[in-house]
């Protein structure tokens, strides 16, 4: 039976964070992996005006659906 492991990269903008997560699927292969982006799970904000959704500031933790991601992750995790 394969082990299966989630592994979390995280760090600032800019830090290597996509960089190093392909060099691990390099070294593991691409069959043997997901690459989810934490910046798929921006919350939804098309109902406000853009007025709005032009001072939100998307480096701040708010600014993710961190329920959602997690709950996508147990899915992954439990097949």
């Amino acid at each position: 039976m394969a082990t299966h492991f989630i592994i979390g990269i995280a760090g600032g903008t800019g830090a290597g964070k996509t960089t190093l997560a392909n060099t691990l699927i390099q070294h593991i292969g691409a069959q043997n992996a997901n690459l989810i982006c934490h910046d798929s799970y921006y919350k939804d904000l098309s109902h406000l005006p853009q007025s709005e959704r032009d001072r939100t500031n998307y480096d701040h933790p708010d600014a993710f659906d961190n329920d959602l991601l997690s709950e996508h992750l147990r899915l992954l995790q439990n097949g």
